[in-house]
């Protein structure tokens, strides 16, 4: 038996949202919400791209600091997730990362802007193979684009999440999150 997606209903403002960052014709989208679509970054969104493992570390903790986490997707074949955060974001991302205290050696993640693209999988994706899942999917708030991530928040729990004291989840007697380092 084979697993199946949930279909996902895309509200006319993220269907807007979505199209104003098109890189290919949006009639097909129209009639077929379950296709991948191919859209520009630095347009409504730019996007930050970091390994997998650090991204489940960071939203465990931008959770932990009530930071919310916007629309963001997983890239299982390449082992990385990509945040989606405001545009205008990739002019600013070197000097923010830099303005943190990395740890040596740690990768630092990349911000891509304009001149960039990305494939997200349609938000009524009913299975099949795609380059990307959802982990978090674009919802938007009444007449209002999706909320996205704070660069800021981002960038310092990705850079928590690779510190030298590495904190991990874990269920404490009574049920409540510990933070073990």
């Amino acid at each position: 038996m084979g697993t199946s997606v949930p279909l996902l209903r895309e509200s006319d403002v993220v269907s807007a949202w979505l199209e104003q960052a098109a890189a290919e014709p949006v009639d097909r989208w129209r009639k077929r919400p379950h296709l991948p679509r191919l859209l520009n970054c630095g347009i409504t969104f730019d996007l930050v791209l970091t390994d997998a493992a650090a991204f489940q570390t960071t939203t465990a903790l931008l959770e932990q600091y009530e930071q919310p986490l916007g629309p963001a997707l997983v890239l299982p074949a390449i082992g990385r997730a990509a945040v989606l955060v405001p545009q205008g974001i990739a002019d600013k991302w070197r000097a923010l990362i830099e303005s943190l205290t990395w740890p040596p050696a740690a990768h630092r993640p990349l911000c891509l802007g304009q001149g960039h693209t990305i494939q997200i999988p349609g938000l009524a994706a009913h299975g099949g193979v795609s380059l990307s899942r959802w982990a978090v999917a674009p919802e938007a708030s009444g007449p209002y684009p999706p909320l996205l991530t704070s660069a800021g928040a981002l960038a310092r729990c990705l850079m928590e999440a690779r510190g030298p004291l590495k904190t991990e989840l874990t269920a404490g007697p009574d049920g409540q999150t510990v933070w073990r380092h």
